[in-house]
């Protein structure tokens, strides 16, 4: 019997435990600061207990006692857990980035004789895995690549997609909010391109994804380290994208104009949504609002960004929730009752890579392209919780077994371990289709 402990209990921890407890050889537990929440977790599954603990000590204790840790927890935690796991000698599989402090301990992971194994979720993770998989591939016939562009967007499926901003949060909005103003790098015809955050949402194109039609893609972060990491030397062009439904970039880029994103702490005592919004354009008074907006985002008065804000209830008469906080938490706020799924509503996945290849023994040159598509379950899982939280329980899994060996802090790109987790997540409905042009 092979130990597993999972710590968290949010909703990716759902998926990864179900598909642990498919194994009757698996015994399953599951940590997190309410008792609550982690019972909800193992409930219905038999080999499963649910833990309360918040303290790395008490992480220690039960570190101690396992097989293998999974740790979904936020990054803020990720560090310590990891320290516990090499003194223990206890093998972790993560969902978050490594950084330099995690690469660090690359040394002591491999003297302790175990896998640290980062980045194993859907974004960083299935694509790295689907990506390197097929750039392995376009070697061993001797392609050289000459571009790499990727992109993944977590949205409402067509249906699902019911507001007007076309987009909804299948978890706490901090993550995706910040992504609007992130920095950007990339390398375009053998250039690098910078983006500064306060710009970002300007620099949008459209594109055709997964043969579903038109949607926004972005830049997303910083490209260049993609270089290293996927072996990709002497490459002209890297890019990774996100996705969204047209509509998305230009709204958020004028709430951004609108100082919607700061997060500078201040006085909100006795404001109405209103009043608010006139503050931040400068106004003493919230008269005739909606022309003053239009006329300080250079709008017509009957522009769709107008409306939406309208929509969202920034232009109401009612009381802001709090009395302290940035105008970034009441947008989140906001955000979090206006674009929610319902219980009948579904999320969607769509990532896709796309390779430009030349072959020097043929003269020939193609595109590579591949896509999945993956919706959440209406009333049970999302899409991003399935695609997060089943790749670390596949990896769990395979260490337990014995059947992934390798030592040190690592993340998914080799041959050893992605050869294993990809075949299974596409026995569950989690694959790629591909396709080539030539060009």
């Amino acid at each position: 019997m092979h130990r597993i402990l999972v710590f968290g209990a949010g909703r990716v921890a759902g998926p990864c435990v179900e598909y642990l407890s498919k194994f009757a050889d698996l015994e399953i537990t599951v940590v997190d600061k309410s008792i609550e929440n982690a019972a909800r977790v193992v409930a219905n599954n038999p080999r499963s207990r649910a833990v309360a603990a918040s303290e790395i000590g008490e992480f220690q204790k039960l570190i101690k006692e396992t097989d293998v840790v999974i740790n979904l927890l936020p990054p803020n935690f990720e560090l310590g857990i990891i320290k516990v796991c090499i003194f223990e000698k206890k093998p972790l599989i993560g969902v978050n980035y490594v950084t330099d402090a995690i690469k660090s301990l690359d040394t002591e992971a491999v003297n302790s004789g175990i896998i640290v194994l980062e980045e194993t979720g859907l974004d960083p993770g299935i694509d790295h895995m689907s990506a390197v998989r097929t750039i392995h591939k376009i070697k061993k016939e001797r392609g050289i690549i000459l571009g790499f562009y990727s992109w993944c967007g977590a949205i409402p499926a067509p249906e699902s997609n019911t507001n007007p901003l076309g987009y909804k949060f299948s978890w706490f909005p901090t993550g995706a909010v910040g992504a609007c103003v992130r920095p950007a790098r990339y390398l375009r015809e053998g250039k690098e391109v910078y983006i500064p955050g306060d710009s970002l949402m300007e620099h949008y194109s459209f594109k055709q994804f997964a043969n579903m039609g038109w949607f926004e893609e972005h830049p997303n972060g910083n490209s260049l380290p993609y270089i290293n990491l996927y072996e990709l030397e002497g490459v002209r062009e890297i890019y990774r994208g996100t996705i969204r439904y047209v509509g998305w970039c230009e709204t958020m880029r004028k709430l951004v104009l609108l100082g919607l994103f700061s997060e500078e702490k201040r006085n909100l005592k006795g404001l109405s949504y209103r009043q608010f919004m006139a503050n931040l354009i400068g106004c003493s008074n919230s008269d005739d609002l909606e022309k003053r907006i239009a006329d300080f985002l250079k709008l017509d008065a009957y522009s769709t960004i107008l409306k939406k804000i309208e929509w969202l209830g920034l232009l109401s008469e009612d009381a802001l929730p709090f009395e302290y906080g940035s105008n970034r938490d009441v947008l989140i706020d906001i955000f979090l009752r206006k674009l929610q799924y319902e219980k009948n509503e579904r999320d969607m996945i769509i990532m896709q890579h796309e390779y430009s290849v030349f072959f020097p023994e043929k003269n020939e040159k193609k595109k590579y392209i591949s896509y999945m598509v993956d919706y959440g379950k209406v009333g049970e899982e999302t899409s991003i919780s399935r695609t997060t939280g089943v790749p670390p329980a596949i990896a769990a899994r395979l260490i337990a077994e014995g059947k992934i060996q390798r030592k040190g802090v690592c993340i998914p790109v080799y041959e050893d371990i992605y050869n294993l987790i990809l075949p299974e997540l596409e026995n569950m409905g989690i694959k790629f289709a591909e396709e080539e042009v030539m060009i």
